[in-house]
């Protein structure tokens, strides 16, 4: 006869095959065996268990004392299954069934403890939901309905049992219908429904809303007979209004996350369709600009060159626009003139604006500087400047922009903006349109909060101008009344002017006359060969790879070949922080500059880990090229 408890192997496959937790101890409490189930549990592997002595890491110090009684009573021979919460290794508990039970010898003798753990997340869940359901039930069988009526059948009151306030049953009974209570839009599921009593002699129900009361109601209603005819309704009415409001409420929520959902997807779209635009701007503003300097400043082509070199760098900060929505990121903030931002951000948007709104500026005559991110400020002016535009869209108007300095001390009636007392820059949006009653002025900032109709706007863009205004330190108000417009007001902390470091010129870049043998990889052939262009015209020796694989391999080859490498960091196969890795890893002293068109913080964040030199971001003007690399060269001396 085959004797399964012979044959170790079976015996423990069958205990790490348990879906229960299975733990044994030996008498010192010491975990001599755990099985797979316990460790999926409590997220702890076999070898951080196996020796480990009581108490163990899953085991919440509130619960030292209930699991040593229940051992006890184990050890005294009593059958014991207890219930306790356990911690998982993530810091998240859930509920055990435990049951403990001793090991004995041949001879009786203790030598040692197994416990199995179950998991009752469910069943708690299962349990309280029991519990809820018949406390909700309870509830409602313990208090009557609101309402109980009696209807004839020419719909008329016969029989109240208490009305509303401010409505006697005098004026009720034998005078008046529910239909003279109840929303015209909802007198035909209560006939239906009244008919369902009369005619087919079974109860019907119906939701209702009187305007008059301001509430909704549930109805149920049923015939009423005498000697065998139906000659009347009962109606049980409770009313429902928190019940619908919060539905309401759950579809507007609803409706919010799908939009919400469609904008990720949207963004998701946009960055992807942005980050292939960077490519294709990246040779154009570099050609152009190689173009315009080789060309005379009299010659006639030099218009065409500037026009199409000013278009990309218009093309290039509107890409930025679009990766900026696509996702969120730390913002990368600059010294800047704030009304300088302005004048140039308005001319990116005043062509999206119809000819019937008239453009304004009023911009001070010295420098506001502020610590800002420009791309950002050029979102918060668009964003404003679209909520201006929907507000005259139908009429026109008066579009203005405005800067000025303004002070603000605590002692201010005005509301603090979160960098405190000081000095401010104020920008300040007007337009002449509908504008906004207070209750709208009060959730302009909300998210999803929109006066547009369905459809027309997501109720994202005055949120979205809040959000990166705090994250600036600063504040936005609105000051409107219908009919007179509205002015948003933005205030971002003045700063003290840092010393920028100067770009270096084009044919400057060499590191002490010498030569730098560059290794440029990026499997955009024209966004190489356009570094390779501008480099040669440097002086140096650029060798251009579009594989990322090939190139790995030739510098393996001759790891001393190159003095730098340039790199893109979305190419097939490789990433370019990983050839970076790769490449430090046989020449950690080698200059490297990372070439992105999709500058997540990610990437950002492991660039720097790595100790890449620079980091271009497409498209990039010739001397932010020229500048890198000099800044790279003279990094590694």
């Amino acid at each position: 006869m085959f004797d399964f408890f012979r044959n170790p192997e079976l015996v423990e496959g069958l205990l790490l095959g348990l879906r229960d937790g299975l733990a044994i101890l030996d008498k010192r409490g010491a975990k001599v065996f755990v099985n797979d189930a316990l460790c999926q549990l409590t997220g702890f592997t076999r070898e951080e268990l196996i020796g480990a002595i009581a108490p163990f890491p899953y085991w919440p110090p509130e619960e030292y004392a209930v699991i040593g009684a229940a051992f006890q009573r184990t050890l005294a021979g009593e059958a014991t299954t207890f219930e306790l919460v356990f911690f998982h290794k993530n810091g998240e508990r859930f509920p055990a069934l435990v049951s403990p039970s001793v090991l004995r010898d041949k001879d009786g003798s203790p030598v040692g403890y197994a416990a199995t753990v179950k998991d009752i997340s469910e069943r708690k869940r299962l349990e309280n939901a029991v519990v809820e359901s018949e406390q909700r039930w309870r509830s409602i069988a313990e208090n009557p309905f609101d309402f109980v009526t009696v209807i004839d059948r020419d719909y008329r009151y016969v029989y109240v049992n208490h009305t509303a306030p401010g409505i006697s049953r005098e004026s009720l009974i034998g005078k008046v219908t529910p239909f003279d209570f109840t929303a015209p839009e909802h007198h035909t599921a209560m006939r239906q429904a009244f008919d369902i009593a009369l005619n087919e002699e079974r109860s019907a129900s119906y939701e209702s809303y009187s305007p008059q009361l301001d509430q909704w109601f549930s109805n149920i209603v049923g015939p009423i007979r005498e000697k065998g005819q139906i000659t009347s309704i009962s109606c049980l009415t409770r009313e429902i209004t928190a019940q619908k409001r919060a539905e309401e409420a759950l579809r507007r929520s609803e409706h919010q996350l799908r939009e919400s959902h469609k904008m990720e997807t949207v963004g998701t779209l946009a960055g992807g369709i942005a980050h292939d635009l960077n490519n294709i701007l990246t040779p154009i503003l570099a050609h152009s600009d190689l173009a315009r300097r080789a060309v005379a400043p009299s010659h006639a082509l030099q218009p065409s060159l500037v026009a199409i070199y000013d278009a990309a760098l218009r093309a290039r900060d509107l890409v930025k626009r679009i990766l900026l929505f696509s996702r969120r990121q730390e913002p990368q903030k600059q010294v800047i003139d704030l009304g300088a931002r302005i004048h140039e951000s308005v001319k990116l948007f005043t062509a999206t604006l119809p000819t019937t709104i008239s453009i304004t500026l009023d911009l001070p005559s010295a420098p506001l500087w502020v610590l800002a991110d420009h791309t950002q400020i050029d979102q918060v002016l668009a964003n404003l400047a679209t909520n201006a535009h929907h507000a005259m869209r139908d009429s026109g108007g008066r579009l203005c922009f405005s800067v000025r300095e303004v002070s603000v001390s605590a002692s201010a009636t005005d509301a603090m903006p979160p960098s405190g007392d000081g000095r401010y820059a104020a920008l300040a949006v007007t337009d002449s349109g509908v504008g906004m009653d207070e209750e709208t002025q009060r959730r302009a900032f909300d998210p999803f909060f929109t006066t547009k109709p369905t459809g027309s706007g997501t109720g994202l863009g005055l949120s979205i101008v809040h959000g990166i205004v705090r994250e600036h330190g600063g504040d936005v108000t609105v000051f409107s009344a219908p009919g007179k417009g509205a002015t948003f007001t933005v205030r971002l902390p003045i700063t003290q002017v840092a010393d920028a470091r100067p770009a270096a010129e084009v044919g400057q870049s060499k590191v002490d006359g010498r030569r730098l043998r560059v290794l440029c990889v990026d499997d955009e052939l024209a966004v190489a060969q356009v570094v390779q262009d501008v480099l040669e015209s440097c002086g140096h020796q650029v060798t251009v790879l579009t594989s990322p694989v090939q190139a790995l391999d030739v510098f393996r080859r001759d790891p001393h070949a190159f003095d730098l490498l340039i790199t893109d960091q979305t190419m097939p196969q490789m990433r370019g922080t990983d050839l970076i890795a790769a490449i430090r890893s046989q020449r950690p002293e080698l200059s490297c500059v990372l070439m992105t068109g999709f500058d997540d913080d990610d990437t950002i964040r492991r660039a720097r880990d790595l100790g890449v030199t620079e980091i271009l971001t497409k498209p990039f003007p010739m001397d932010s090229l020229v500048a890198a690399v000099h800044q790279a060269g003279h990094s590694r001396e």
